[in-house]
């Protein structure tokens, strides 16, 4: 199972986790139960981008920056991790009118999910809700593992 990792979970993961204890938990146990099971977890340089920029809207820009560089390394640790790159010009246009969202910034995650042929993409966010038609969204607590 491919699963794709949209933003909201990893900063649950990381940025969150002491303050929503509970979408904290719920993420840890999703990363727990794939452990030993032919689970991928992909994310794209979106989400490591928009997670890294996170601490910005909180913090200093010098300790923004170590706040998202010590999220970063928390999120490639995880096992069973896999990156992809960011989309090509071509990529994006041949996809874009398949993904209709009102949140337009959620629109690469949706293509990088379906080119990546996961089987669902997990979320807090309920924009992906709109192309649950095309790929399945879950919470963490949803994913059939």
């Amino acid at each position: 199972m491919r699963l794709y990792l949209d933003t909201t979970i990893l900063a649950a993961l990381t940025f969150f986790k002491d303050k929503d204890v509970e979408r904290y938990s719920k993420c840890r146990k999703l990363i727990k139960n794939a452990k030993g099971k032919t689970v991928t977890f992909v994310i794209s340089f979106y989400s490591i981008h928009e997670l890294f920029l996170l601490p910005f809207d909180y913090e200093d820009e010098k300790t923004a920056r170590r706040i998202g560089l010590t999220m970063l390394k928390e999120v490639l640790d995880i096992e069973n991790i896999e990156i992809t790159e960011l989309l090509s010009r071509e990529k994006r246009i041949i996809y874009q009118d398949s993904f209709h969202m009102s949140d337009r910034t959620d629109i690469p995650h949706a293509i990088s999910a379906h080119v990546e042929n996961c089987d669902g993409i997990v979320t807090y966010d309920s924009h992906f809700d709109q192309i649950s038609h095309k790929i399945k969204v879950f919470k963490p607590d949803e994913v059939p593992i």
